[in-house]
């Protein structure tokens, strides 16, 4: 069964097949990420993206693993 993603996800999705593997698209969702984020800046809205740094400190997980937030 295929995962259903919202519209935005949808997009960058479709995008995966310009990638190498599955890091260089992680690495484009980051980049998207950060830049959704200062593009919605312009607007008011303010997200913030952040390391789940407490989380994986206590179980040695990935460090690189972001949380979204926003109000």
């Amino acid at each position: 069964m295929e995962k259903k993603y919202g519209e935005l996800m949808s997009v960058l999705v479709h995008s995966r097949e310009r990638c190498a593997s599955d890091a260089e698209f992680r690495t484009y969702l980051l980049e998207s990420a950060r830049t959704l984020a200062n593009d919605l800046a312009t607007f008011g809205v303010e997200i913030s993206v952040r390391p789940v740094s407490v989380r994986s400190a206590r179980s040695g997980g990935d460090w690189n693993q972001l949380k979204i937030g926003c109000e």
